[in-house]
């Protein structure tokens, strides 16, 4: 089979995402599935997407409890016939009729990655925190992703030979939302897996509540103090570890912890409303990340 097409899906109603890849793969005359696995949704979602199991190309699971953002991907990798995957977040909507033979014209025995842009138009207040969080610090011009190379790597929407999940996959260890793809992208680099960066960006519509989003960040950020724990090289390759680093050397990380307990309250309250300014949360992250080092320390 040439190419497994692979949606892991969590809340998500993604028949318009499934009908685009299906319109695209067809015209391409390739030998092709689509792999819908839903890791453990509510009922209102799975039941707007079992429709897609009509489709004879599409293999749809429904899981029956949540597994998580890396054991669905590995899963995905394992099951899929394709010499090629490709894989999509299910909040993307792909605007580029050419989307899927852009990839298919570049494939190599590695990993392309297109990345997601977020919408020129602001969205409602209480999703502010995320809008702008996505387009100043996930997204960047082409050229600016080809100099950080891996770093690029967003797992939202990437290409990849099958052979790389012989010897790179998504870290299971990791519990809840964040960085997985990071260490992913990680490993790509040590492992020198072939990888490039390009232009074949996606739309990312799905957009959390500024309250929400900050809780999956501070998830995320107990993931990067796990991942610097088990494999200190990596933390060399995250600015905002090497930010903590730095603090631990001029042992200022109490000052910066002690500001976290004083600042908090203001500091959510200005992430939550209209106009969040990123430098807050910024130090928001710090000094949570200082926090959590001082209470792991402490058992």
């Amino acid at each position: 089979m040439d190419l497994s097409l692979c949606i892991p899906v969590y809340n998500e109603r993604v028949t318009e995402l499934a009908h685009s890849l299906l319109e695209q793969a067809r015209s391409l005359n390739l030998h092709f599935e689509l792999r819908i696995y839903d890791d453990g949704s509510e009922a209102t979602y799975l039941e707007s997407n079992r429709v897609l199991k009509n489709e004879p190309e599409v293999h749809y699971l429904e899981l029956p409890e949540n597994i998580g953002r890396a054991a669905i991907r590995n899963r995905l990798a394992d099951e899929s016939a394709g010499t090629y995957l490709l894989f999509l977040d299910c909040d993307m909507a792909i605007e580029n009729p050419g989307f899927l033979n852009t990839y298919w014209g570049e494939r190599l025995e590695g990993v392309l990655c297109g990345g997601h842009v977020y919408s020129d138009k602001p969205p409602a207040p209480e999703y502010q925190l995320h809008w702008l969080y996505g387009r100043e610090r996930e997204t960047s011009p082409l050229p600016e992703r080809q100099q950080q190379a891996y770093a690029a790597f967003r797992s939202s929407n990437f290409f990849v030979h099958r052979s790389v999940f012989e010897k790179v996959r998504f870290k299971e260890d990791l519990k809840g939302y964040g960085h997985e793809d990071t260490f992913f992208a990680y490993e790509l680099k040590i492992s020198r897996t072939p990888f490039q960066v390009m232009e074949n960006t996606i739309l990312h519509k799905g957009l959390e509540k500024s309250d929400v989003f900050i809780q999956k960040t501070k998830n995320s950020l107990k993931n990067l103090l796990w991942l610097r724990t088990h494999f200190p090289a990596f933390a060399e390759e995250v600015k905002i570890l090497q930010a903590l680093t730095k603090l631990e050397r001029t042992a200022t990380v109490g000052i910066m912890r002690a500001l976290y307990h004083t600042r908090k309250k203001s500091w959510l309250k200005k992430l939550n409303g209209p106009h969040p300014p990123l430098y807050t949360f910024d130090l928001f992250k710090l000094g949570y990340l200082a926090k959590e080092l001082s209470r792991n320390a402490n058992g």
